[in-house]
């Protein structure tokens, strides 16, 4: 039977490039073409026998999805998909250039070539529907546009049937999850497609490798007005993915997404590179994301962040004691104002609360979040870290926050906050996608900063809303207080699948590095895996605009590699990804006004690296300075040294790293 599929397609596609060729005068209304602007990518579209639209992705002459699926299941309505005509045909080219407040550039080009397909019902009730592609040099993308007319609104969908085949049973990295509702923080786990759980709940992105090593990132941008997106693996065809909508936990009517009035739906992305690395060079998700609301974005600072909440509230300075207490915060703050550390958040329990913080029971009847704790002295904080230079964050559950949204908001600008980490999210259907959004947009009304926690994975709603600086939804070094689940291959997963779409608050700089063999899990004083100069370059290598560093205040006082760490930018001018190979190790190098670091991480193995230094300036001569593995030594000794390199064809750079090892360099240009 597959192979009859595979055949009948191949048929199908032929048959319409004759036409497409031929000069037929019925080809505009049977199939059609996109390519991108450099002819890398290639979609070619039309319906095939039962007149349902059909398409499939050309990369580089070879094929790398076979087939692309339409079409909705509604609620007291036909389902839409068959009997179709394609009724107009309309492009444009786009070319861009816009912003990014905070990420791994200071400006995006968006350069693309959009196809736009009017599709209608050839029998009543004569429904019509647009169909749009966008194919880029990066990758191909698909969306759904309700127009006005088109249907007899409210339109109720109870699944979409956008499907995607492949041609053969590729390598793929995915989190599967039983249920949909959760904090989307779980391994990504390497199978073959077909070895998936046809049941479970394939979280987004999902990272495809072929034989040839040639990558597919698959995830959802631009969602908004729509249920969140998970895949499910699809038994009755070639290896395939189907979009699964997201219900609300409680249940209920039938319908996933419900649509009002005449919108477009989240797009469907295919991100595609020659080999994995190349899926971090770029911010491609934010193409397909409406430009800024912030007309102002000055307020919008990116930085580093102490988190007490890692290590048990304890600053492990003699005479200060263990606890969310006013003197604790002190010291965390003075911490971070000796260090030039810009921010400092504020974790729970600091508002009056009877539930249970670990379990999420933060009901509005059962906390109030405008009545600080007494011990905590939370205006003292504030005005004690504003006369220190630093400012604060507050923690707040997302159920609280929506309850009394404006009032709370308006609150703690008057606190003096200027931000908000705002958790317990752990759901993605319609009504908590459109949350994400009211907070973000009042949010900006008070020049509040958010980073979300229990999330979904990034979909680029930071490009509209730059104040949302981050979000969690990653398997984190906070597992490491009760887990060995970070492994080194995990830590080295997550860049090529999580990280694809946008920035990961994984909250590094644990200082208590051990080997895996000598790992063990500890609430109050966490170690992690890896040498001190992996945990250094996680801060190059991690996409997050605020980073927050995890350990506690007297770890970091006068241990090697804490220079590092609190120099360091969180948000960068021109990234460069150099070398990577999923799970195995990474090199990324990234700019700072004119000073280039360089972060290295490996695995299970040590490797021996040449990097290309093509990222310097040519005939510029910089002062290096290097933080790596001491031969031999302890995981948390370093070797620190200095030198001089001129930039220019043919620079390169030599680094040993041992196993579970790593290296930052920082390359700061000297004057002529």
């Amino acid at each position: 039977m597959r192979f009859q599929i595979h055949i009948r397609h191949s048929l199908f596609f032929l048959l319409s490039l004759h036409l497409l060729f031929s000069g037929c005068a019925s080809i505009s209304v049977k199939s059609t073409a996109l390519e991108s602007p450099d002819g890398t990518q290639k979609i070619e579209i039309g319906l095939d026998a039962d007149q349902a639209l059909h398409a499939r992705v050309v990369r580089k002459g070879e094929v790398i999805v076979d087939s692309i699926r339409f079409g909705f299941v509604l609620q007291d309505a036909p389902d839409f998909g068959k009997g179709l005509n394609i009724l107009e045909v309309s492009r444009r080219t786009i070319d861009e250039r816009y912003p990014i407040t905070l990420g791994r550039s200071r400006e995006a080009h968006n350069h693309g070539n959009e196809l736009i397909l009017l599709l209608g019902e050839t029998e009543a009730p004569h429904r019509k529907l647009e169909v749009h592609f966008r194919a880029y040099n990066e990758g191909v993308a698909f969306r759904y546009a309700f127009i006005e007319g088109g249907f007899s609104m409210p339109v109720s969908i109870v699944e979409e049937n956008s499907r995607i085949e492949f041609p053969a049973d590729h390598a793929v990295w995915s989190s599967v999850w039983e249920q949909p509702n959760n904090s989307n923080e779980a391994e990504f786990v390497k199978t073959r497609i077909s070895e998936i759980e046809s049941k479970g709940w394939i979280q987004t992105p999902v990272t495809v490798e072929r034989d040839d090593g040639v990558v597919l990132s698959l995830y959802q941008a631009a969602l908004k007005d729509y249920a969140g997106m998970y895949f499910r693996k699809v038994e009755d065809a070639a290896p395939a993915f189907q979009t699964r909508l997201v219900p609300k936990p409680e249940g209920g009517a039938p319908a996933l997404a419900v649509i009002t009035k005449p919108q477009v739906t989240p797009w469907r992305i295919i991100q595609t590179a020659d080999r994995a690395i190349g899926l971090l060079d770029s911010e491609f998700i934010l193409h397909f994301n409406p430009p800024s609301r912030i007309p102002d974005t000055s307020w919008i600072e990116a930085g580093k962040m102490t988190f007490p909440w890692w290590v048990a509230y304890d600053a492990g300075i003699e005479g200060v004691e263990a606890g969310n207490t006013f003197e604790t915060t002190k010291a965390f703050i003075d911490f971070a104002a000796d260090h030039g550390i810009r921010y400092h958040v504020v974790e729970p329990r600091w508002y009056e609360t009877r539930g249970n913080i670990q379990d999420g029971d933060h009901a509005p009847d059962n906390s109030d979040p405008l009545k600080p704790l007494d011990e905590v002295r939370i205006h003292d904080v504030i005005r004690y870290a504003e006369s220190r230079g630093v400012s604060i964050f507050l923690w707040i559950h997302q159920s609280l926050l929506a309850a009394n949204t404006e009032e709370i908001m308006k609150t703690y600008k008057s606190w003096g906050a200027v931000g908000m980490k705002v958790d317990f999210f752990d759901r993605l259907d319609q009504e908590t996608v459109e949350l994400y959004h009211s907070l973000a947009e009042e949010a900006a009304e008070h020049q509040l900063m958010v980073f979300y926690h229990g999330a979904y994975t990034p979909t680029g709603i930071r490009r509209t809303w730059p104040n949302i600086v981050t979000r969690e939804a990653v398997l984190a070094n906070e597992y490491n207080k009760w887990s060995d689940r970070i492994t080194l291959e995990h830590s080295l997963t997550i860049p090529f699948t999580r990280m694809v779409p946008g920035p990961m608050d994984y909250t590094p700089g644990g200082f208590r590095n051990v080997m895996p063999e000598d790992f063990k899990k500890n609430f109050y004083r966490p170690m992690v895996m890896g040498t001190r100069s992996r945990e250094l370059a996680m801060f190059v290598v991690y996409d997050s605009p605020i980073q927050m560093i995890c350990d506690a205040p007297a770890t970091y006082r006068g241990a090697a590699g804490t220079d590092f760490m609190v120099e360091v930018p969180t948000s960068w001018d021109e990234t460069r990804a150099l070398q990577g190979e999923i799970g195995k190790y990474i090199a990324m190098a990234r700019r700072k006004g004119n000073t280039w670091y360089l972060g290295l991480m490996v695995g299970n193995e040590a490797r021996s690296f040449t990097l290309s230094l093509d990222f310097l300036e040519a005939g510029q001569h910089y002062r290096t300075i290097q933080w790596s593995d001491k031969a031999g030594g302890a995981p948390t000794e370093l070797v620190r040294e200095t030198g001089k390199i001129k930039g220019g064809p043919g620079a390169t750079l030599t680094i040993e790293a041992a196993r579970g090892g790593g290296a930052t360099v920082r390359f700061e240009p000297l004057d002529p």
